[in-house]
């Protein structure tokens, strides 16, 4: 019932503000001029007021449309920028342990290769979530990690 009560009290406003207009003046001028009856006049004056009637009718709905259409937009960015954050949240859990293992690299070349390319994909991956939440240049600078060598930190 409330959504009938919107749409009535929008329909209305926007009803009146078209009855208001200079439409009816114009019918009134042009009957003057033309020499046409009062029943043309009340004849095309209720025709005018039906036509403005659907015209106020499909504001007062676009109106609202345009405002569910905005919400439900909102709602899904909402939910988008939350499925980000907790992506980027868990990969920001990772970095500790990406550089633990890097610190404490054997001397082994394939084991080091290894570490340096779950490294890698720790990157890439961070990179997708900073670039689906439009931070391209986070991105961009979060990739340059890649090119640094790595050092080991002192205790």
């Amino acid at each position: 019932m409330r959504s009938l009560g919107l749409f009535l009290a929008a329909l209305g406003r926007r009803w009146w503000a078209l009855l208001s207009s200079a439409v009816f003046t114009m019918i009134g001028l042009y009957a003057l001029i033309t020499g046409k009856s009062n029943h043309w006049i009340v004849a095309v004056s209720i025709a005018v007021g039906v036509i403005l009637f659907l015209f106020a009718s499909f504001g007062a709905w676009k109106e609202q449309y345009d405002a569910r259409i905005a919400a439900e937009r909102l709602n899904d960015e909402s939910k988008k920028t939350k499925e980000i954050r907790l992506k980027l949240a868990a990969l920001m859990r990772q970095e500790p342990d990406v550089l633990q293992h890097l610190i404490s690299a054997p001397n082994d070349a394939d084991e080091f290769s290894r570490i340096v390319s779950e490294r890698d994909q720790w990157i890439r991956e961070t990179v997708v979530v900073l670039n689906e939440a439009g931070l391209h240049t986070d991105a961009e600078a979060f990739s340059q990690i890649r090119n640094r060598p790595p050092s080991r930190r002192r205790s």
